[in-house]
């Protein structure tokens, strides 16, 4: 493209180079629904005043006359805008990097052409009064600002959760694992619901019927006099592929009783993208629980979690061992 088509150009246009003599509608008034809602915008920021005043164009008149109610709506939004705005101030050279991010957008003919058509603008954008938002004029352009804002503070809130690769996905997945663990080993804690619910009662038995369930043998500490197998059976762990629970008891300290710890164990289905063979500590209170210590690995195609009360955490950070999987580093937070 070797020019500017402005063959559809609407009013907006105009605030990007456009002659101010130029053709409202080049193309003659639209009639489709995307040209009518621009037709609507026009009229309700005033640009249509001076063509509607002249009275040469009755078919425009028309159009506005039959969207009065959606002309009105718009003005009301912007007023709206306006007076929340009020005052709004860019920070300073927000303009520099939006016109550098338009420069590094492309070397299409309409990007070069729309830069410089705000360069040309060059001298009223540098004013106080056009970013301020203290002018009538100003309330528009200062709520353009904020929605600005809005989009960088977007892309950066979409940088900081991919750290980790805590992305969206990752972030909920945790959420709603760490609460179906955290409530399930609670509830197992009482022995009629553990009784009632755990179908293998010695590891040998978890071992096959475990293995079977997930197509796929897990890793099962061994058991003997210091750490006690409670029971395990299947489970309703979120995501996809099925899943198992087990709890063990680990022995106290100075006599104390001994420390209940769950292991829930399903197919790796990538629901979260952490880095194989390396536990993360899940951040409790952002999942909106407390005092419980529950961390999570995957190796070899399977996803394990461990959870139990937060006094427990030392205890559980050697129990990991016997998964050969080391102690969450303090950076490996999800």
């Amino acid at each position: 493209m070797d020019h500017l088509d402005d063959s559809n150009l609407m009013p907006d246009a105009r605030r990007f180079g456009v002659p101010s003599d130029a053709p409202i509608f080049p193309g003659g008034i639209p009639t489709d629904d995307a040209g009518r809602a621009a037709v609507i915008r026009a009229a309700a920021d005033g640009e249509l005043d001076a063509e509607l005043a002249s009275g040469e164009n009755s078919e425009l008149a028309l159009m506005i006359e039959d969207a009065h109610a959606e002309v009105s709506f718009e003005r009301g939004l912007r007023a709206a805008t306006g007076r929340v705005m009020v005052g709004a101030v860019a920070p300073a050279g927000l303009r520099e990097r939006i016109l550098a991010s338009a420069a590094d957008a492309g070397t299409d003919s309409q990007d070069n052409a729309m830069a410089a058509g705000l360069e040309e603008r060059a001298k009223e954008t540098r004013s106080a009064g056009f970013w301020s938002g203290m002018l009538t004029r100003g309330r528009v352009f200062g709520a353009i600002a904020a929605i600005l804002l809005i989009g960088f503070a977007s892309v950066f809130v979409s940088q900081m959760s991919n750290l980790n690769g805590m992305n969206s996905d990752t972030l909920a997945y945790r959420t709603d694992l760490a609460r179906f663990v955290s409530s399930e080993h609670t509830r197992t804690l009482d022995d009629k619901v553990a009784d009632s619910k755990y179908i293998y009662k010695i590891v040998d038995d978890a071992e096959i019927g475990i293995a079977e369930n997930l197509a796929q043998t897990p890793v099962i500490p061994p058991c003997d006099d210091l750490i006690k197998f409670r029971g395990a059976a299947p489970c309703g762990v979120p995501g996809k592929g099925p899943s198992d629970h087990m709890q063990f008891v680990l022995p106290g300290e100075n006599g104390e009783p001994g420390r209940t710890v769950s292991v829930f164990v399903k197919q790796d289905r990538g629901e979260l993208t952490i880095e194989e063979g390396t536990a993360y500590l899940i951040n409790v209170e952002a999942c909106g629980l407390s005092d419980m210590y529950i961390c999570v690995w995957r190796r070899d195609g399977l996803l394990y979690t461990l959870v139990s009360e937060d006094s427990n955490a030392p205890m559980c950070a050697v129990f990991l061992s016997q998964f050969g999987i080391s102690p969450p580093e303090p950076a490996n937070i999800l």
